[in-house]
């Protein structure tokens, strides 16, 4: 599955901002490739495309400023158990 995210969120990023040279460890917050607008475009279109919603305290600096920890938020989203 981590691929499968993987691909999804690159291809995300892709569309919000031309970035080339993204990898799992692009600091994509604090290098100023991505600002507030688009890390709520972002968050929207990885809702939509993983059919999931992340919550709200999952949005933070540290779950969003890399692809390795948008990944890490999604497959911990997917995996949550509801009550």
């Amino acid at each position: 599955m981590y691929e499968v995210f993987l691909n999804g969120v690159l291809k995300i990023i892709k569309s919000i901002n031309d970035a080339q040279e993204l990898n799992i460890n692009t600091p994509l917050i604090s290098s100023g490739l991505l600002d507030s607008f688009d890390i709520m475009s972002m968050i929207s279109m990885i809702n939509k495309e993983f059919d999931i919603n992340i919550h709200g305290q999952d949005i933070t600096f540290e779950n969003l400023n890399d692809i390795h920890s948008i990944i890490t938020i999604i497959e911990r989203t997917k995996n949550a158990v509801i009550y």
